[in-house]
């Protein structure tokens, strides 16, 4: 019998605990094993275990008064979802914005953490520190930084957005730090003694350092940041390096990156966009800096840097005025940061930039600089036009084309998040026509659509994107239905009156009285294309395939 319970015993040290999926939700206070028994934040952080992962819906989260978030090792914690999802890969964190807001202290403070912990999706702001690091301090910790916007974070001492100290080392990929101001040093991040993070497709704008290092701050002969697609832009210091500054034998390593409007008081170039000891190459920077593969920049390399979040107001979409500026004569040959990075130092498995656009485009395949891939390719085809809309549940996709030589083919994109986007659908060139439609056949798919253009070559461009928002009207007076449709279209009215049917060159193709109540109409015999019409004076159009 004694051998029996340790044989038990002994089994159950093999077995690993099973991970499982945490729920949270703004207010909850349930255990948090599903979305139904949502959790409170930081108890459900608290409660898990190395392996779990932690699914938080959209909303604002504050800890208690005066104290701030603490992550925990090999604990997962991802926001952006809408509280309905199972699965990860279902969560849109560009739509469903989880905030984690500071209440009279940091936003979260970390000590010994590894790669394995991982936060991802957030928004981090609010935070107003004493000591150091407003929005995330890391002391001995290096967490996993993904998709996050650190904004509007304060610091009475040294880094406003993030501190690194102790030996902090964590990884950020597709990250904004924006607006954080620090009283000393470091307005977006500090690394201060043994801290050498990674960097990948992160932005600093519009960050400030009362003395050095609007944009970052390097302590320590042993803190040497790897910075690798970073841009730059309108950061500020009081003393030293607008951009970056590296005291006390503090280094960084940059490559693939831009500076642009980076200013400081005092001192002398190339102080604005990095001060102190730096190892850089394949750069667009304002001032000269000797490396292999810098361009002293002449201009101004974003498409719009006045309004960084774009027209849609959402950070990391494909409309951000940080993305660079490619227009055909833009850049003075030679001086273009457009396919002049460097691609042995993209991280392993990296393809994709802070909008989700493909890292390597075209033929040559060689990155860009900066935090964003440009569309600079020149294709032989010009797109005239691409616009969307949905009606009658179906979206539907038209653009038109001119001068096109050697060109294939059109791929359909679609992304729920503005970020991730997936081909849905195929257009083959028609040397016959330069007038393209496409119709979506999933039903009411509200999001993101863009055009992936194809030579025969292979190499490719992509369209700007737009974005399709369904609204279901109730109680409509006239209903058509099916769209598309092969045969027969079905007109639901609430009244008698008239339908009238165009083609789209405004041909009168058919017309019929209606009575109340469902009527079928016979278009079998009308030719596969996009039709409009009037039924009892409400617009309707519809797709005969």
């Amino acid at each position: 019998m004694t051998k029996f319970f340790l044989f038990i015993a002994l089994l159950s040290l093999q077995i690993p605990a099973i991970a499982t999926i945490r729920y949270v939700k703004p207010g909850a206070t349930g255990d948090g094993l599903a979305w139904a028994t949502a959790g409170d934040l930081q108890t459900v952080i608290d409660g898990a275990i190395a392996g779990d992962q932690v699914f938080v819906a959209a909303g604002t989260y504050q800890p208690a008064a005066a104290s701030s978030f603490v992550m925990k090792e090999g604990v997962e914690i991802y926001g952006g979802f809408a509280g309905t999802e199972t699965l990860l890969g279902e969560r849109d964190f560009v739509t469903n914005k989880s905030v984690l807001k500071g209440n009279g202290a940091r936003v979260m403070s970390n000590t010994g953490l590894s790669l394995a912990a991982v936060l991802d999706g957030f928004t981090i702001t609010g935070g107003a520190s004493a000591a150091s690091g407003g929005g995330i301090s890391n002391t001995g910790a290096s967490p996993t930084l993904r998709n996050l916007i650190v904004i509007g974070n304060t610091s009475a001492q040294n880094a406003g957005g993030i501190y690194n100290s102790s030996g902090s080392n964590p990884n950020l990929a597709n990250v904004y730090i924006l607006n954080n101001t620090a009283d000393a040093n470091a307005g977006g991040m500090l690394n201060n003694v043994r801290c050498s993070p990674l960097l990948f497709n992160v932005v600093f704008a519009g960050n400030h350092a009362g003395l050095n290092g609007g944009g970052m701050n390097s302590v320590d002969g042993n803190s040497i940041p790897n910075l690798i697609n970073v841009s730059f832009y309108n950061n500020s210091a009081g003393s030293g390096g607008g951009g970056i500054s590296n005291t006390r034998g503090g280094s960084v390593i940059v490559t693939n990156c831009v500076f642009w409007g980076n200013t400081f008081v005092g001192g002398a170039a190339p102080a604005g966009d990095i001060g102190g000891s730096a190892t850089v190459s394949h750069s667009y920077t304002q001032t000269v800096i000797a490396g292999d593969g810098n361009i002293q920049g002449l201009k101004d390399p974003f498409q719009n840097s006045a309004d960084p979040d774009g027209a849609d107001d959402v950070y990391g979409t494909a409309d951000d005025g940080l993305h660079l500026n490619s227009g055909a004569s833009y850049f003075a040959p030679g001086l273009s940061p457009f396919d002049t990075g460097n691609n042995a130092s993209v991280p392993a498995g990296a393809t994709t930039d802070l909008a989700g656009q493909p890292r390597f485009q075209g033929a040559d395949s060689v990155v860009d600089m900066g935090a964003f891939e440009g569309t600079f390719i020149s294709l032989p085809v010009n797109l005239v036009s691409f616009r969307g809309s949905i009606e009658n549940g179906i979206s539907l996709l038209t653009w038109r084309i001119t001068d096109a030589i050697n060109f294939d083919h059109f791929e359909i994109e679609y992304a729920r998040d503005a970020r991730n986007f997936q081909k849905i659908g195929e257009v083959r060139y028609d040397a016959s026509r330069d007038s393209y439609s496409f119709s979506d056949a999933e039903d009411n798919k509200s999001g993101y659509f863009r055009l992936k253009m194809v030579d025969i070559d292979g190499s490719f461009d992509l369209s700007s994107i737009i974005r399709l928002k369904n609204s279901v009207v109730e109680n409509e007076s006239t209903l058509l239905y099916p769209n598309p449709t092969a045969d027969y279209i079905q007109v639901s009215s609430k009244e008698s009156g008239d339908i009238h049917i165009y083609n789209v060159t405004g041909k009168l193709m058919l017309s019929k009285k209606l009575k109340a109540g469902v009527n079928l109409l016979d278009v079998g015999k009308m030719p596969i294309g996009l039709y409009y019409g009037i039924a009892n004076g409400t617009k309707v159009r519809f797709l005969k395939k």
